[in-house]
């Protein structure tokens, strides 16, 4: 009886977490009439399933009326996620903004330098916005306007910033002439067409283009000759989009979340990029072109599909940071050592064997993080590296504490967690500078001692508390 008692507790909490997900007031664009009405009778037919659940008579339901409901509930909860749709978010006025309501009522417009536009069903811009000559900054959340006069703006002196959320124009936003404008945010609007006239905001900086569901550019990147940074995370865009000419000033580009397979043709267009962001992928190849890319200090490729590093990175002669999380990477090549400038390395949940000694190079390495792969040892010329404060090798197969880690004397956080090592070297207090330490899911955390190895350890333990080190000994739940 407390078994299946247990059981329901435990199958009501999953479906009532998980449902709360599904009931979440996270709206959705489908790309189809019956993706929609297929999501909402599956949100329904979940709710029915709670309800017999949480019924107010208290639990009735036999272990077999269990499994069956629990089935019933994966089966939905599967359907919804597969369904294809894209998450935005509905946008809130900002409450340091003046709403374009108190705007028309105020009697000193020429005071009012930060301005929200919302709902409004007209093609352009209300002219009477000529009175706000100190306008500095423009959103525009949930409109149809289709229009931003140029003459308009240029009427605006002061204007350099301008915000539009859920727009829904079906022929796309289309901007003016205008020499003062130098910050766009474009975000969530996954109705509405690409926005034209980009080209028109001749000293633009800087575009954010997030989750717009986009897959073409209505602009040229080379007449935005100012533009230094371009994010585009979060929309359907292909690399040869943005690499039909190129853009010299360019020095931060974002492709995150866009389904890329392959990347690298067409980004020598773009010389001077100094970060380039295009994680969360299914990348699996990259063009020889992205070794090019001389002047780029961080690259990453966070979440995708890698099975090796190409050559040509260990050219990139003045990179700062590199990130491979979660690809399947199985080797680490030994011209990592090549990139004598590199202060972060972060190659963790890939399927990695080894790392090679020509680690020890990397004489400006800061943070080292290859937690969760399959390594079995740590190399000696680890202990080289006297600037690293950060290094994360838990989750791997090394049975033995690496005693290189001892000459790291700028370490701040060391993870060891997850191993198989089966005792602490006294000498590891003298790791001064330590503030966090993680010790838990190995042997020696469990083991039986004799009275002088007890004593040990407690006087080493002692010693971090005492210095103030945070020890982790045992699973965060």
């Amino acid at each position: 009886m407390r078994r299946l008692i247990a059981t329901f507790i435990f199958c009501s909490f999953t479906i009532s977490a998980a449902f709360c997900q599904f009931q979440s007031k996270t709206p959705y664009k489908f790309f189809n009439p019956q993706d929609s009405i297929q999501y909402i009778e599956a949100q329904e037919e979940i709710d029915l399933l709670i309800s017999v659940l949480f019924r107010s008579e208290g639990p009735k339901v036999s272990k077999d009326s269990l499994a069956i409901l629990r089935a019933e509930f994966d089966s939905l909860r599967d359907l919804t996620f597969n369904i294809s749709k894209v998450k935005y978010e509905r946008r809130k006025p900002n409450p340091f903004f003046t709403s374009f309501e108190d705007y028309l009522f105020s009697d000193q417009k020429d005071t009012i330098r930060h301005l929200t536009i919302m709902g409004e069903q007209r093609r352009a811009l209300p002219l009477s916005l000529r009175h706000a000559k100190n306008l500095e900054k423009i959103e525009l959340i949930d409109c149809n306007i289709q229009k931003v006069q140029g003459w308009l703006l240029r009427w605006f002196t002061q204007v350099e910033d301008i915000r539009v959320y859920n727009h829904h124009s079906q022929s796309g936003l289309k901007f003016g002439k205008n020499k003062k404008i130098k910050e766009l945010n474009y975000r969530d609007n996954v109705y509405a067409a690409a926005p034209r006239g980009l080209n028109n905001l001749k000293k633009l900086k800087h575009i954010d283009a997030v989750n717009n569901d986009l897959t073409i550019l209505n602009w040229r990147m080379k007449k935005l000759k100012d533009l230094e940074s371009l994010n585009l995370s979060r929309n359907r865009i292909e690399i040869d989009q943005i690499s039909k000419d190129g853009n010299e000033r360019l020095d931060n580009l974002i492709l995150s979340f866009n389904g890329l397979q392959h990347a690298g043709e067409g980004l020598s267009l773009f010389p001077n990029l100094n970060d380039l962001q295009l994680g969360e992928n299914q990348i699996s190849s990259l063009g020889a072109e992205l070794g090019e890319l001389h002047q780029l200090k961080n690259l990453s490729l966070y979440k995708n599909s890698m099975h090796e590093m190409p050559a040509f990175i260990f050219e990139l002669s003045e990179l700062e940071e590199l990130d491979f999380y979660y690809n399947q990477l199985e080797r680490v090549p030994v011209e990592i050592g090549q990139l004598r400038q590199l202060k972060r390395l972060y190659l963790s949940h890939n399927q990695l064997f080894s790392i090679p000694q020509s680690i020890g190079e990397l004489k400006n390495l800061e943070r080292l993080y290859v937690k969760n792969n399959r390594l079995s040892e740590i190399p000696e010329t680890v202990g080289q590296l006297k600037k690293l404060t950060h290094f994360h090798f838990g989750g791997n197969r090394i049975n033995y504490f690496p005693h290189p880690v001892l000459s790291l004397s700028s370490l701040v956080d060391l993870d060891i967690s997850h191993n198989d090592i089966p005792d602490l070297p006294p000498d590891l207090s003298q790791l001064a500078q330590l503030e966090l330490l993680w010790l838990h899911d190995n042997p020696f955390v469990t083991k039986e001692r004799t009275r002088s190895e007890a004593e040990e350890l407690q006087l080493l333990l002692q010693q971090f508390a005492d210095r103030g080190t945070r020890v982790q000994w045992q699973k965060l739940d």
